[in-house]
This record gives C-alpha cells, structure tokens and sequence, in this order.
C-alpha cells in the first residue's frame, strides 16, 4: 500500500511538471503557423498542403536565424507581403485570406501534448471559407523545423513520466 501512495505521489508530481513544461513549450511568448483547407475535399486538402509546402520553405529560410520572439515577429511582418505572393501564386486565385497577428486557435492534443485555445500571435492561411481540415505549427519556439528522425512524428518524453509507466506496466 505505501509502495502504490509513493507511486501516486510521484506520478502527481509529474504530471504536474509536464504541464509546467507544456506551457513553456508554447505558451503565451509563440507564434504560431496555420493553414486552413476550405474543406476536406481531397482537392482542398491537397491545395492546403501545397501552400503549407511553400510557406514553409520559405519560412524556414526566413526564420533560420531568429534567436526571440520579437525578432521572429518582425522578419513575419516585414515578409508578410512576400507570403502573400506566395499564397496567391500557388492558388492562382485570390480566394484566401492571410492573417498576421492574434488569431484564434481551438483547443487541441498533439503527441500527448494539449494546447489551450485562445488568441495567439501568429500566421494563418485561410483558403475560402476555412471549413476544412489544418496544419499548424510553431514557429517561434521553432518546433516547426524540428529534424525528424525517418518518417517518424516528434514526441517529447520526460524520463521521470516514462519511467513510471514502465512502473505501472
């Protein structure tokens, strides 16, 4: 019984700390990136690809010296007219909206992480209406160019947690 009130303890703790760490991961000081396909056609979803593809070349080239929040911030507004070039190109239309500042995000879990909605500073493409399926991403913390090993998503880990589990099981 001790054993299981340690375990407990231990595991409460860590939990804890793991939401510490999340909102510092991407918390109130990110930018975000998003893409949203018009709807979940396949057409639609491919065009959102295509533009995320773009956007984020560029982005990556833009952004690869960004050391802050402020810098990242400024090099989106000083470049934003370059996107919007972009986006229209890869469309060939103009039937899109591209969005640089506090925009609303939904709630969301992404590789046991879970991100609180609200308003935040970022780079939105909204492809028509916006009723599809999206991409997003940080830009600042850069987690968006975050190497992945194969084909494989990225999942943060924390010892403490992994090793309960081991525990448990």
């Amino acid at each position: 019984m001790k054993k299981i009130i340690i375990i407990l303890c231990i595991l409460t703790s860590v939990l804890s700390i793991n939401d510490i760490f999340k909102e510092k991961e991407i918390g109130n000081k990110s930018i975000r990136f998003r893409v949203i396909a018009r709807s979940n056609s396949k057409k639609d979803q491919e065009d959102k690809i295509r533009v995320k593809n773009i956007l984020k070349k560029e982005l990556s080239k833009d952004l690869l010296k960004s050391k802050s929040y402020n810098e990242t911030k400024n090099i989106l507004k000083v470049n934003n007219e370059k996107y919007n070039s972009l986006v229209k190109k890869e469309l060939n239309n103009n039937n899109y909206k591209i969005s640089l500042g506090k925009n609303y995000f939904p709630s969301k879990e992404l590789n046991n992480n879970y991100y609180n909605k609200g308003y935040y500073e970022s780079l939105v493409v909204k492809i028509g209406k916006g009723k599809g399926k999206n991409f997003w991403c940080a830009l600042y913390p850069p987690l968006c160019f975050a190497k992945k090993k194969e084909e494989k998503d990225i999942e943060y880990h924390f010892a403490l947690k992994d090793l309960i589990k081991r525990i448990l099981n």
